[in-house]
């Protein structure tokens, strides 16, 4: 009785998860849950029963697919995630995380498989991608002076422009400070008010060049996230 509890339990666990779930022995699906079908396209669960798991494998990727299933059963460990493609019944590609582990189905050695579709993740990862590339674009092209410090005051990102007003080469100032291009006892301000109470503003200082010469250089700050860190992003127009 409490077998039978306990296999009720995790069946309801199985059938409710989001994640498409499947067991194959020998190769062949002997179980697989509603979200299982729902990713492949079958109308009913008989459509995958018996079917050859790796049928449902994209071609690319079906050698290393077919490898990593005698592993699963080999060593007997689970698998770590895997980016890889299944073809659904209408023969459309689908992105997929893959973890397999391995167990006992009805007394034989079996191989159970979680699915997750990432399609979603990897056309954001496309748009960050691209939403990247046109934000480097824009700052590499820029006329004004582009940078990005972390909260310690230390050049993370200088674009082209800032680069030719203070006579430095990029990899240069990417081992500088802020304060290190400003006169001795130049207030930082707004570097300050920026970095710790997230306050956009501007102000005109005076820059330090290289060669010694100073400019004024009217600096607009703002606060920048990326990830989950907290940046200061500078505006410079000399």
């Amino acid at each position: 009785e409490a077998l039978q509890e306990s296999e009720t339990k995790y069946r309801e666990l199985v059938e409710g998860s989001p994640d498409a779930i499947a067991i194959y022995v020998d190769g062949n699906i002997v179980f697989v849950n509603s979200a299982g079908m729902e990713l492949i396209g079958a109308a009913r669960k008989e459509e995958l029963l018996g079917r050859p798991v790796i049928d449902l494998v994209h071609p690319e990727y079906r050698e290393m697919v077919a490898t990593r299933m005698k592993d699963a059963l080999s060593t007997g460990k689970p698998l770590p995630l895997l980016e890889e493609k299944f073809v659904r019944f209408d023969v459309s590609a689908v992105d997929v995380e893959v973890k397999a582990l391995p167990v006992t189905f009805g007394k034989k050695a079996a191989v159970q498989i979680i699915v997750r579709d990432i399609t979603e993740k990897k056309k954001a990862q496309q748009a960050l991608r691209e939403s990247q590339l046109r934000y480097r674009a824009t700052v590499e092209q820029s006329n004004e002076g582009i940078t990005i410090a972390d909260l310690d005051g230390r050049y993370i990102m200088v674009n082209p422009a800032f680069c030719k007003m203070t006579g430095y080469t990029e990899e240069r100032l990417l081992t500088m400070k802020v304060s290190d291009l400003m006169p001795k006892q130049t207030s930082l301000k707004l570097f300050t008010r920026v970095s710790k109470e997230h306050e956009a503003g501007y102000r005109e200082t005076e820059l330090v060049r290289k060669d010694g010469t100073t400019f004024i250089a009217l600096i607009t700050g703002s606060s920048l996230e990326i990830g989950a860190h907290r940046y200061v992003q500078g505006i410079v127009q000399d």
